[in-house]
């Protein structure tokens, strides 16, 4: 089953895309503190982690996708990044 993306959650996405791979089509360079939040997942224990996700769900989803590789990782990020780079996913295609 393929995973889906709200429009509300394309920044966030996008922005753990750049984390992990600056270079690839939609990643968006995050500010100070989404910066730092996305750091402060990749270091958290699973408890801490739940905490982080309970405020910042799309953040915490996109970090699990990528790290446990659920629902097709780090790939499945960069193809929503071609998308929304293309115009095919948006407010209008998701």
């Amino acid at each position: 089953m393929t995973p889906t993306i709200t429009p509300r959650d394309h920044d966030a996405y996008m922005q753990v895309l750049w984390y992990f791979d600056p270079t690839a089509p939609g990643a968006r360079q995050p500010g100070s503190f989404s910066h730092h939040l996305i750091q402060a997942f990749a270091r958290a224990d699973i408890t801490n982690t739940l905490l982080l996700s309970s405020v910042y769900p799309a953040y915490g989803t996109a970090m699990r996708m990528v790290q446990e590789g659920l629902n097709g990782g780090l790939d499945q990020l960069k193809t929503w990044g071609q998308q929304i780079t293309a115009g095919t996913l948006g407010p209008d295609h998701d």
